[in-house]
């Protein structure tokens, strides 16, 4: 009897709960047994009526917390949507900056290099300077010997003559 009253508890409250109706149980069953007792046929109806209400009150509530938890998860979803939206919108951003960025190391690269090259052009300009520097020193130094060597000789020639000069007179 227990038996039929757990599978018929189920049954029953899904019964109820969609609207459906069971077909009561047939009136006579053939049996060998001795025939039920009328009164323990009315006794089970009277304990399936509070088993029917029982279960439907649970199906209720478990389909409110199943509201629940459905309202809460699509709650949840458009929160990680809204942050997945924001992460997706940062990455782009960030995306952005670092292209702009690079870009900016390129221009900035290319800068060093022609400055670079700029520096290399006037390194070996300063060298040929210096080395022009040196010759034109060298060019003054040997020009200025040769005037003092030719000053000292004009020199000579003259204290020479002078000399000569007083002599004769």
């Amino acid at each position: 009897m227990n038996r039929v009253l757990a599978t018929l508890v189920p049954l029953a409250a899904l019964a109820t709960a969609s609207g459906c109706r069971l077909a009561p149980p047939p009136e006579s069953t053939p049996s060998y047994e001795a025939a039920p007792d009328p009164n323990e046929r009315f006794a089970v109806k009277r304990e399936a009526a509070p088993l029917q209400q029982q279960a439907k009150t649970t199906l209720l509530e478990e389909n409110e917390k199943l509201r629940d938890m459905v309202g809460r998860t699509l709650s949840e979803k458009r929160a990680v949507e809204r942050e997945l939206e924001k992460s997706r919108i940062t990455a782009e951003d960030l995306g952005d900056r670092s292209t702009q960025q690079q870009d900016a190391i390129q221009a900035l690269t290319d800068q060093v290099q022609g400055l670079t090259e700029r520096l290399a052009t006037a390194e070996r300009r300063a060298d040929t300077l210096e080395k022009e520097r040196k010759a034109l020193a060298e060019m003054f130094a040997a020009e200025k010997r040769q005037r003092l060597a030719f000053e000292k000789e004009i020199l000579e020639r003259e204290i020479a003559e002078r000399t000569f000069a007083k002599d004769r007179k």
